[in-house]
């Protein structure tokens, strides 16, 4: 149940300084990421949150359910009704 836009990256590592950080990267049930979006190794996004197009989330960030994040780096725009069970997630207006 998520949706993953097109030329979206989602990656399982990030570099250090001095090494490659491997972390699980969690997209839990219900999440969008918009397109060209990219997810950083370490992120969980939780139940009914977007990504917009073209954000940026940095390595570690959590991002709350029902939440909007977007931007470069990515930061929460606002707040989003709880996804309805059975129903399909829309994308919010920017």
């Amino acid at each position: 149940n998520v949706t993953i836009g097109f030329h979206a990256a989602i990656f399982g590592h990030y570099q250090d300084r001095d090494a490659v950080v491997i972390r699980r990267t969690i997209l839990e049930d219900d999440v969008i990421i918009g397109v060209h979006a990219v997810i950083f190794g370490g992120v969980r996004i939780q139940r009914g949150a977007v990504v917009g197009a073209g954000a940026v989330v940095l390595p570690n960030t959590v991002i709350a359910p029902n939440e909007f994040w977007g931007g470069v780096p990515a930061r929460k725009i606002r707040d989003l009704p709880p996804v309805v069970a059975g129903a399909s997630p829309q994308v919010p207006p920017c």
